[in-house]
């Protein structure tokens, strides 16, 4: 009889989380039909907004000249934009050459024992700029390897401006290389989710994910909350988080470009994976009651709650079929009925067949519509191969990423710097 409540037991637990993961597949697939239609326009204006602008750089001499005389070509006024490279625990020559090419350079250091990373150097660079909140109306970080599309500053102006000044907008990411498996990966993920979930989300009024660089962030709002409070190893997501339980507006912006450098070694990616799926797991666990109070207060609509809490545990599908084999194996070993394991094994196929479904959906159809609405190219047959085979190298590493973080998301100040090396004039 015991076995029999277990068994019962733990086929309900495996029934929650295929339903769970069923759910992810199907807002996923709902959500990209919005996608289809381009993002909701908006009147340009001319240029008003002051721009504080911060490069957080650790030793990053190899790249950092290629994004301050990038900021300096832009088409916005330079009496309008302030930039400063922090030169974070910097052991090269990330702050001279930075100050050569005529940016502002913040030097920032940890003493032995305390925590590292880019959190904490945009949290201590607002702690030496008390007045940034009267000088500049937005503040938007971009990290070092980075480029910008010269008209960043002028459609953020305007976007700012005509839709009520915001408290965050979110820049389309893009890539700086694209070349090699890994890199092409990355960049088909990028620009499917550019399109077909955040301007989706943009265009029914929900919030944009914060991508962790090319975000602009009204100073009044960061000074009235306290500056930069958030610290984790994901501080753009628990970021985005707390300004969406504050019932504040994430805009997302199709036309203001960041191209962004990705990992072209395996080691790179694993590591850079591990370091979000700490973070963004971290994320999940200290905001899932506060986001669920913040519907009972009235301060976050329910759907905007439901999918902010769909994405914070977006990482869960490998741990879906790791349960469930467990569950089943479990169930063999101590002679669990045969009607409970199959009706496992039957949720587990259907859901695992509809995510294979729309793992094919992605790749097959929204990659070639964002590669032709987004960046002018025809996706041909060739490249659709070489796409869907790519995509099948980085599954392993995220998925074994995703265990691996979930194990250490406890550990939130080690920061592990992800190496850049290609600077472009």
């Amino acid at each position: 009889m015991g076995g029999q409540i277990c068994a019962t037991a733990l086929y309900m637990v495996a029934l929650a989380v295929s339903l769970f993961i069923f759910m992810q597949s199907v807002y996923a697939i709902i959500i990209s039909i919005f996608g289809y239609k381009n993002p909701k326009p908006y009147a340009q204006h001319p240029p008003e907004n002051r721009f504080l602008v911060l490069i957080p750089a650790c030793n990053e001499e190899k790249v950092i000249s290629g994004i301050v005389k990038n900021i300096e070509h832009v088409d916005y006024p330079k009496e309008l934009l302030d930039i400063f490279v922090i030169a974070d625990n910097c052991t090269d020559r990330t702050g001279e050459i930075a100050e050569a090419c005529g940016a502002n350079v913040i030097w920032t250091n940890s003493a032995p024992g305390e925590p590292r990373g880019k959190p904490h150097a945009i949290r201590k660079t607002l702690e030496q700029l008390p007045d940034y909140h009267k000088l500049h109306d937005l503040l938007v970080i971009f990290d070092a390897d980075n480029l910008v599309s010269r008209n960043f500053f002028t459609e953020i102006n305007s976007q700012y401006i005509d839709t009520g000044r915001p408290e965050v907008i979110q820049a389309y990411l893009d890539c700086k290389n694209t070349r090699g498996v890994l890199p092409y990966a990355y960049y088909m993920n990028y620009i499917i989710t550019n399109r077909f979930f955040q301007a989706a989300r943009y265009n029914v009024n929900l919030n944009a994910a914060i991508g962790g660089t090319g975000f602009a962030v009204s100073t009044q709002y960061l000074w009235e909350n306290g500056g930069w409070l958030h610290s984790c190893l994901t501080e753009d997501f628990e970021f985005q988080v707390r300004t969406t339980i504050n019932g504040k507006r994430i805009l997302w912006n199709h036309h203001a470009r960041i191209y962004d450098e990705k990992p072209i070694a395996a080691k790179a990616s694993y590591r850079q994976r591990v370091r979000w799926a700490q973070g963004h797991w971290y994320v999940a666990f200290h905001n899932t009651y506060d986001i669920l109070d913040a519907v009972f207060r009235k301060t976050v609509k329910p759907v905007e709650a439901l999918t902010t809490l769909l994405y914070m545990y977006s990482m869960s599908k490998p741990f879906q079929v790791l349960s469930t084999l467990a569950i089943i194996l479990f169930l063999v070993a101590s002679g669990g009925t045969h009607a409970i394991m199959s009706n496992i094994w039957a949720i587990t196929f259907n859901i695992n067949v509809f995510s294979i479904l729309r793992f094919v959906y992605h790749y097959l159809v929204l990659f070639p519509i964002s590669a032709w609405k987004d960046q002018g190219r025809i996706v041909w047959v060739r490249e659709l191969l070489w796409a869907l085979y790519s995509q099948m190298l980085l599954i392993p590493i995220g998925i074994i990423s995703q265990f691996v973080g979930f194990l250490r998301f406890r550990r939130q100040n080690m920061w592990d710097k992800t190496e850049h090396t290609i600077n472009v004039p």
